[in-house]
C-alpha cells in the first residue's frame, strides 16, 4: 500500500478522476500498487475510442486524441463526464476545444474593453506588407522561389 500523497498534485487528480472519487481528504488515502498501475498507464492503453461525451456518435469511432487533465477539468465543469486518459475523436476533440475557447474569449472579453476591431487588424496587415514589400525591393530580390527555373532564369 502506497499513500496517495507520495504523488504529485497531478497524479493524485487523475487518479482520483478516474477512481471516481470526489471531493473528498486525500491526505489519508492509500492505493494499492495493483489499482495504481490500473489507473495508471494501463488505463489509457485500455481506451482506443471515441468517448462519445457529446453523444453525437450512432457508432463508436476511432479516437486519437488522449483527453488531459487540464481539458478534463473543463470539460467537467460544463457538466460533461470526461476522465483524463479516454480517447476523444477528431470532431469531439474540435468541439471540446470551442468551447475552451468560447469560455476563453468570454473571460477575455470581460477583462478588457479595449477591442482590435477587424478594419484595425486589416490595416495593419496592409501595414506589414507594405514594409515588406519596400524591404523587397531595397534588396532587388523576389519571396518568389527560382528552385525549378532553369539556371539561365535564375540569375
Amino acid at each position: 500500500m502506497e499513500n496517495l500523497s507520495d504523488y504529485s498534485e497531478d497524479v493524485q487528480e487523475t487518479l482520483l478522476m478516474r477512481a471516481r472519487i470526489a471531493n473528498q481528504d486525500k491526505t489519508n488515502m492509500t492505493i494499492c500498487i495493483h489499482h495504481s498501475k490500473m489507473f495508471g498507464r494501463v488505463f489509457e492503453r485500455r481506451f482506443n475510442k471515441c468517448c462519445n461525451i457529446f453523444n453525437s456518435h450512432k457508432v463508436k469511432a476511432k479516437g486519437g486524441h488522449v483527453i488531459i487533465l487540464h481539458l478534463a477539468k473543463q470539460l467537467r465543469e460544463k457538466g460533461l463526464d470526461a476522465i483524463t486518459g479516454w480517447q476523444l475523436c477528431r470532431n469531439c476533440l474540435q468541439k471540446a476545444t470551442d468551447e475552451e475557447q468560447s469560455v476563453k474569449t468570454v473571460d477575455a472579453d470581460d477583462e478588457s474593453d479595449l477591442d482590435i476591431t477587424d478594419i484595425e487588424q486589416d490595416l495593419a496587415r496592409d501595414a506589414a506588407k507594405d514594409v515588406m514589400n519596400t524591404s523587397f525591393e531595397g534588396l532587388a530580390v523576389s519571396p518568389v522561389k527560382t528552385h525549378s527555373l532553369k539556371a539561365t532564369k535564375n540569375q
